[in-house]
């Protein structure tokens, strides 16, 4: 008896952990959202917010800053703002997965919010989107200025496209290549930053209806 309720606990555990695998593999993984509370992520981020400080803190802008976060994830990114940013900002949260109930569920490629931003992040977006042209161009619509992260395929530690696409990464750009979609968008480059090793380029963009 206590034979078969060893091997009854042990046949659970196998099949939840096989569920649970499942689960993983059809969702959070496909994003790599087991990467998301590692030190090389806030490093991106606390680069990209403090890109964000700087371009704003002087800018002559009224009102709280209005700021979307495009595949947020656990929504890191929100402590992060409120620990950098000395100016007052609203937080919106958007995630084709929501893991926080603050989180609006959308799949961005397909659709935007209907809202107009000040200013919107992708960081470790843009690398799962099919159609990046098309994404970007819809970007440009609905933001003032946009904080762009990328995993340039000619950074100092390159993957091949083999590895990329292992990840589920759907383009392999360099850094002139994803500058020229950002120009065909409507953005105008503003500022640049470096991180991971030289892996991953952010970049501070305007719309340019915004910066003429």
């Amino acid at each position: 008896m206590h034979h078969s309720g060893r091997h009854a606990r042990k046949t659970l555990r196998g099949l939840t952990a096989r569920v649970s695998s499942l689960w993983s593999r059809s969702s959070g993984e496909q994003f790599n959202c087991q990467w998301q509370d590692a030190p090389s992520w806030e490093e991106r981020a606390v680069h990209a917010v403090s890109l964000l400080r700087k371009h704003f803190e002087n800018a002559n802008h009224t009102g709280p800053l209005s700021i979307a976060d495009f595949g947020a994830g656990n929504e890191r990114l929100r402590w992060i703002l409120d620990a950098e940013l000395d100016f007052a900002h609203e937080y919106h949260a958007y995630d084709v997965r929501p893991q926080k109930e603050t989180t609006t569920q959308i799949d961005l490629a397909n659709e935007f919010p209907r809202e107009h931003f000040d200013a919107v992040f992708c960081l470790g977006l843009l690398e799962y989107v099919a159609n990046l042209p098309d994404f970007l161009t819809r970007l440009a619509r609905v933001c003032d200025a946009a904080v762009l992260s990328y995993v340039v395929f000619d950074g100092s530690e390159r993957l091949s496209t083999e590895e990329r696409g292992a990840r589920g990464w759907r383009s392999h750009l360099t850094h002139s290549q994803l500058e020229n979609h950002l120009e065909h968008a409507g953005f105008d480059s503003v500022d640049f930053a470096s991180v991971n090793g030289g892996r991953t380029g952010i970049w501070l963009t305007e719309t340019l209806k915004s910066s003429s």
